[in-house]
């Protein structure tokens, strides 16, 4: 039999790209959001304030979303780990993709009044709770089925969707801004959510052909399915749980920083035109592309831990030099400060989660425990991270000290975490580890 296929019949290389199709969704629709949301939101949905209080009540919306992942992780995490990784993806999938599509179809302020960002809250929540479950199984079904020695590897095309969604929001979006404004704001928004529909139509097809992880299917014909996978990671691995968290703290808040964050603070602070900063992040979210793997397959010949220390470490020490590059009003070296911050400190890291994060569990209750460490990291930190910025450059007079010294403070936080973890790319997936394995 292939390396590359299990001992299910799945080919690895199509586990890869179901997955990678689902993370494109993620990171395609919270780049829109959060693009949009920056551009736009604050006059559709939230008019007649401030436009400082506008931009951050879409923030607030953004964050929203966040706050219903952990909620998702824990319900399609349970079962996940009780019925299966492939099931819940599929169901995940349409859960997301119709609240993404039906935000295009949302009415304004000015046509329903409160009812127009009530309706916008509820479909945030709907996505984040999708969201929630969507990671885990995706990162599960790549790592149960990934030869020895390469799940770092092949992880890593979960976290390449993040950044081929990143270059078609992108683009998207930079079409869409072409438009004069008063089409933009009319009409112009809503086409890069009613375009996510192909993407949930290709990732569907993709997920409805390939099979169940065959670790799972060890687990089932052994009877050792967790009753309540929550509680058992909570009883067996909690300080993984809180650790984890604490160690994808900087990749949400440093990727933000060079997103969502940028375009809003390059556009609103600086005064630059939106294609820049639009079509800055689209260089920079091609160079992000090969990135990853090239980090991830470091992790998989010298470890997890070591690049991941690395990326924390580089990270903070860039922290200011970063925003100096922003404010050269140059093109290149604008380029060059989100391509470093992103590209290259956030995707030492970013590369191994879906292998490092899933390792630490055993895998009686892998998809609920990986997925609470991926979601309240995001929730807590990444949802957070565009509020957080801007309320701090409004506290600053516009200076950008505060955040640099935000980001270096989580910087730190990730340190600490990940001093207490040990390493994790040699294990044996497939076996129990509770009782025979303590990772700290």
């Amino acid at each position: 039999m292939s390396s590359n296929v299990d001992a299910n019949g799945n080919s690895v290389v199509k586990i890869a790209i179901a997955s990678l199709v689902g993370t494109m969704l993620e990171y395609y629709d919270f780049l829109v959001y959060g693009t949009i949301a920056a551009l736009a939101f604050g006059k559709i949905f939230f008019p007649g304030s401030d436009p400082l209080v506008g931009l951050l009540s879409s923030y607030a919306t953004f964050a929203i979303g966040f706050f219903a992942r952990p909620v998702g992780g824990v319900i399609f995490g349970h079962f996940g780990d009780k019925f299966g990784r492939k099931t819940m993806l599929v169901i995940t999938m349409m859960f997301m993709g119709v609240a993404t599509v039906l935000i295009g179809f949302l009415p304004t302020y000015a046509q329903v009044g409160i009812w127009a960002p009530a309706m916008l809250i509820v479909l945030r929540i709907c996505q984040g709770i999708a969201l929630g479950g969507e990671w885990g199984g995706a990162a599960l079904m790549i790592l149960e089925s990934a030869p020895e020695g390469k799940r770092g590897f092949w992880g890593s095309t979960n976290q390449m969707g993040a950044s081929i969604g990143l270059i078609v929001g992108t683009g998207v979006v930079a079409l869409v801004s072409r438009l004069p404004e008063s089409q933009f704001m009319l009409w112009g928004w809503r086409v890069a959510f009613w375009a996510s529909a192909a993407l949930v139509a290709v990732a569907l097809v993709i997920r409805l052909s390939i099979k169940e992880s065959k670790v799972y299917e060890k687990i089932k014909n052994d009877g050792e399915t967790a009753k309540v996978p929550i509680l058992e990671v909570f009883r067996h691995q909690p300080k993984n749980v809180i650790l984890g968290a604490g160690i994808g703290a900087t990749n949400n808040v440093s990727f933000y920083l060079a997103t969502t964050i940028a375009i809003s603070y390059g556009v609103t602070t600086l005064g630059l035109p939106r294609a820049t900063m639009v079509n800055a992040q689209l260089v920079v979210s091609c160079i992000y592309l090969f990135t990853l793997p090239l980090f991830a397959t470091l992790s998989d010949k010298f470890g997890r831990r070591r690049l991941v220390q690395l990326s924390l470490i580089t990270t903070a020490l860039f922290a200011f030099p970063y925003f100096s590059l922003l404010k050269s009003n140059n093109f290149i070296l604008i380029c060059l400060g989100m391509a470093l911050l992103l590209a290259v400190f956030q995707s030492m890291s970013y590369s191994t989660q879906a292998a490092f994060f899933p390792e630490l569990f055993d895998p009686r209750y892998r998809y609920t425990g990986a997925s609470l460490v991926v979601n309240l990291a995001a929730s807590i930190f990444g949802g957070t991270a565009p509020f957080i910025a801007t309320a701090l450059l409004k506290w600053s007079g516009g200076n950008s000290w505060p955040v640099s010294l935000y980001l270096v403070c989580i910087a730190c936080i990730s340190l600490v975490c990940v001093y207490f973890v040990k390493e994790t790319y040699q294990l044996d997936v497939s076996k129990y580890q509770t009782e025979k394995f303590n990772i700290l």
